[in-house]
């Protein structure tokens, strides 16, 4: 008998149901005994089990901390006065005991399983001196501890990057490449605030350079503002300091093997004499005074068959074709003014050999006879029967 309950409610209540089962059975055998007493009330069901925290770091051998463990039903709600037995997947890592207290043994990490019921719920122990270190700042420094959770830092000790000595532990020691497995920051980038290559709430990077001296991989559209199209190498610090963009210097002879730009050249957009794509040359010049190498179309059109040698820089300098100083008469023999002014129609009467104007002869006009030349210079010294020699004597074209 329960206080302030009709027992004979519930009596006259299981009466009704055991003859409903015995009507809806007709065809099978039924007596009262053949139906058990339904119970009035069977309770609540635990449909799942969690654990505050999900994940609990330890900062090394001896470190303990409590776990709380809950059943929850199908709606979510809290089910009270329910016992748990507890598990650890690797006692090597840790141990826990029967009111969910972790001990940590050794450095890894190890989940532990909360049970009730039937139904499981699991957390995880992480065991690292680094975790330690964290709780000895956040004792005064908790406050930071969002922020460096939202880069990514929430895994990392803060002596990696701060100075735990004296005041100088409020700076950042601008210690990245210990964070970042060898990855420096070069002078401003050690400026740039972290989220500048680092997504915010995630532990990953915005860019993957290779290394330090990997610009391209965070800087391609810079590079394609300044450089799209013209086949510079994304080599940036053979120009560019990592200090700013502007300023840069650039050094043909280096970057070419040897190859200077002079004059003219010095100005001249690179896809001139490279191609746009691949950067690789569209001549072939032996060093930077092979001028024909680029310009033949340039010779062909003012000293095609003339016999001009290609040695364009006696006459032109790098700064443009217009000017060019060539003066036979003052500087090799005179045939616009003189005796021979008028008397010859081509390059080609005195200088036989094409390209090369050193060679020439007189004997194309002047047609000696060798035996009466002998005889007019006999006796002189250094007379000789060819071209050389008689411009060394008449220089200018007359009789000495």
């Amino acid at each position: 008998m329960r206080p302030g309950h009709d027992d004979s409610k519930t009596l006259r209540h299981g009466r009704t149901v055991k003859m409903a089962l015995c009507t809806t059975l007709s065809l099978v055998a039924c007596s009262w005994d053949d139906v058990e007493e339904l119970p009035s009330d069977s309770g609540p069901v635990v449909a799942a089990v969690s654990i505050d925290p999900a994940v609990l770091q330890l900062g090394g051998a001896g470190d303990s901390a409590l776990l709380i463990a809950t059943a929850h039903d199908r709606l979510e709600g809290f089910l009270a006065d329910r016992s748990f037995s507890w598990s650890v997947s690797d006692a090597s890592v840790a141990t826990i005991d029967s009111m969910g207290l972790v001990k940590a043994l050794a450095v890894g990490s190890t989940s532990v399983t909360a049970t009730t019921d039937g139904v499981e719920g699991m957390a995880s122990v992480q065991v690292d001196p680094a975790f330690a270190t964290e709780r000895a700042c956040g004792q005064c420094h908790g406050w930071l501890r969002g922020d460096h959770t939202d880069l990514g830092f929430s895994a990392v000790s803060c002596w990696v990057c701060h100075n735990p000595a004296g005041e100088t532990h409020r700076q950042f020691v601008n210690n990245h490449a210990a964070a970042a497995g060898g990855y420096e920051l070069l002078d401003v980038h050690a400026q740039l605030e972290c989220g500048g290559c680092h997504v915010k709430s995630a532990d990953r990077l915005r860019f993957s350079p290779k290394d330090a001296n990997d610009c391209i991989a965070c800087h391609q559209s810079d590079y394609d503002v300044q450089h799209a199209g013209t086949g510079y190498p994304t080599t940036c610090t053979s120009c560019h300091s990592t200090s700013a963009w502007s300023g840069a210097t650039f050094d043909h002879g280096v970057a070419s093997g040897g190859f200077d730009l002079t004059g003219r050249h010095t100005t001249l957009p690179c896809t001139s004499c490279h191609d746009a794509v691949t950067g690789q040359p569209l001549f072939t010049p032996a060093d930077e005074t092979d001028c024909a190498a680029c310009h033949q179309s340039d010779y062909d059109q003012q000293h095609l068959g003339s016999g001009y040698p290609t040695s364009c820089l006696t006459c032109h300098d790098g700064s443009t074709w217009t000017g060019g100083r060539f003066d036979h008469d003052a500087d090799y023999f005179p045939i616009y003014s003189g005796d021979h002014a008028g008397e010859w129609q081509s390059c080609g009467i005195c200088h036989t050999q094409s390209g090369d104007f050193s060679v020439f002869t007189c004997f194309n006009c002047h047609r000696h006879n060798q035996n009466d030349m002998d005889d007019t210079h006999s006796g002189m010294t250094g007379y000789a029967y060819d071209p050389p020699t008689c411009l060394g004597c008449h220089p200018d074209g007359t009789k000495p």
